[in-house]
């Protein structure tokens, strides 16, 4: 083989390489994304919010979140917070049942839960329901790669999203918008292990913050009530 052709076909494996599985179509990937996860039960959750500073919930405004969430309606969480207008943030304990929530307002004594009066929009915080906004209303869907998150294959797609389609990841009331995604959905459970969320829901956030999702631990035997 004359060496123009080996070349030709070296270039051509190396893009084959470089754009991965060309073949992946990514609204499918999406589509099976939404219903593997519709029937996960429960979950472990880490949202980080980066870039930019969050609308605030009421007074708080969260920084980033670690915690567990039941369907349809039960999260605790660890929660890295602010009040609105204070320039330190602390960490809080926050449980989500329903239409009621709990916070231990004191850092200092994290086992002592107060009943919120006005949640504030905090028991709109759903991150089962986000994942599902954002799975199903993904639009103009791309194959990016394949790729492996916590050791396991994945493919990541990208999109974007109405931002109506991503308040239920942060209990906030989103005005017209479009926010772009990144995905990362499990090659053989569909599941999806990572989202990234880049774009303003309202408009006192700056354009480049960003919300960093990492979904784990699908249907581990969990319990969630109320604060004694």
């Amino acid at each position: 083989m004359r060496w123009w052709k080996k070349l030709g076909l070296l270039v051509v494996a190396m893009a084959l390489v470089a754009c991965g599985n060309a073949d992946v179509d990514a609204a499918k990937v999406a589509s099976e994304g939404a219903t593997a996860f519709e029937s996960v039960n429960n979950f472990h959750f880490k949202l980080t919010v980066s870039e930019g500073e969050a609308a605030p919930l009421g007074d708080i405004i969260i920084i980033d979140a670690d915690g567990d969430s039941i369907r349809p309606d039960k999260i605790q969480a660890k929660i890295k917070a602010k009040l609105a207008g204070a320039p330190i943030a602390v960490n809080i304990n926050g449980i989500i049942i329903g239409a009621d929530a709990w916070i231990t307002p004191n850092p200092f004594n994290p086992t002592a839960f107060e009943k919120l009066e006005d949640t504030g929009g905090l028991e709109t915080f759903s991150p089962a329901k986000g994942i599902s906004d954002v799975l199903r209303g993904l639009k103009n869907p791309t194959f990016v790669e394949e790729a492996e998150i916590d050791g396991t294959a994945t493919y990541h797609i990208s999109g974007e999203v109405d931002a109506q389609s991503v308040s239920a990841l942060t209990g906030g009331v989103a005005e017209a918008g479009t926010i772009k995604l990144d995905l990362w959905i499990g090659k053989d459970d569909k599941l999806l292990r990572q989202l990234v969320a880049v774009g303003r829901l309202v408009s006192t956030e700056k354009e480049t913050i960003k919300r960093t999702l990492v979904v784990s631990k699908f249907n581990q035997t969990l319990t969630i009530e109320p604060p004694q």
